[in-house]
């Protein structure tokens, strides 16, 4: 006896794709739902990705051009310093718009998370998992 068996095309999923389409991550404050809600796309989506890589290589190139000059150790403790600027950037990059708060705005997205560095945190965690979980359109 032979027992069908569906075949399965690997080339049907693309992470890529779905990390392309922004899904809506509810924002709290002290616990509670603000009403606010920010449209996330996923890390594996191309701007995500091409913003990665580029901070990357700045990284990369400042290490190198500081070794050059002797001064490796200033060019980390730099990097340090601007951590929380990259942090708000690489959150910001994964947020499209929002529902409920008005026309988006990006510099006031900006202020937004420089108040609420949580909101940081969970934007990166939520895109994190998003492509996995969604369908391709």
């Amino acid at each position: 006896m032979s027992k069908d068996k569906s075949v399965v095309d690997i080339t049907s999923f693309n992470t890529v794709e779905s990390s392309e389409h922004g899904e809506p991550m509810d924002l709290f404050y002290a616990g509670r739902e603000t009403g606010l809600k920010l449209i996330v796309i996923g890390e594996h989506s191309d701007s995500v990705q091409r913003y990665l890589t580029e901070r990357a290589k700045e990284f990369a190139r400042k290490a190198k051009f500081a070794e050059k000059r002797g001064k490796e150790l200033d060019s980390m403790l730099e990097f340090i310093e601007k951590t929380k600027d990259r942090d708000i950037e690489n959150a910001m990059v994964r947020i499209i718009g929002w529902e409920n708060g008005g026309e988006f705005d990006k510099e006031k997205l900006r202020r937004g998370l420089e108040k609420n560095p949580q909101w940081i945190e969970d934007v990166i965690e939520f895109s994190k998992d998003l492509g996995n979980f969604t369908k391709s359109a």
